[in-house]
């Protein structure tokens, strides 16, 4: 059994095997697999090694590929000429006993000032933010192509059950 998962702020695809019960992550990426929403967009043909998924990434817009895992080729390219919503890092803040997944994205015209951030705190624990085109839903990463340093940081420890949020 196949199936898509959130690794690292970016997209992963595990094999598990349902004998077992072991899991082996068989691909992972610094982009998402899937276009909007809160589901994955991968589907698997029947030879278990072809497969398509919509991916993207702040830099490219979402466009399907195909082929095997991990080495697809565009299929489609709709969305190529969308405009990049800026450059991006990958942070990890030592905060605790456990480093904080984040994104960090630049904005998209760099100027010779003071710059703001806005500081989105979302996900956690059953979610994250990956690095994916900006969706339809709550996405403050929209404004870095306004001129913000936009900090995506993933907040997996509370699960808002009576605990103390982390300071």
């Amino acid at each position: 059994m196949l199936f898509s998962e959130d690794v690292d702020g970016g997209g992963g695809i595990v094999a598990l095997n349902t004998s077992t019960g072991k899991s082996e992550l068989i691909w992972k990426g610094p982009e998402t697999l899937h276009e909007d929403g809160n589901y994955p967009n991968f589907a698997l043909a029947k030879d278990g090694l072809t497969s398509a998924a919509i991916r993207s990434t702040w830099a490219e817009a979402p466009d399907v590929w195909a082929g095997k895992i991990g080495d697809w080729k565009r299929v489609t390219k709709t969305n190529e000429a969308q405009n990049p919503i800026g450059k991006s890092r990958e942070r990890y803040l030592a905060e605790r006993r456990e480093p904080v997944q984040g994104w960090l994205v630049y904005p998209r015209t760099s100027m010779p000032r003071k710059i703001s951030m806005i500081v989105e705190i979302h996900g956690g624990p059953a979610s994250m933010r990956s690095a994916g085109w900006p969706s339809s839903h709550f996405d403050l990463s929209v404004m870095a192509g306004l001129g913000y340093f936009v900090f995506s940081r993933t907040s997996w420890e509370l699960w808002g059950r009576g605990g103390v949020y982390p300071s």
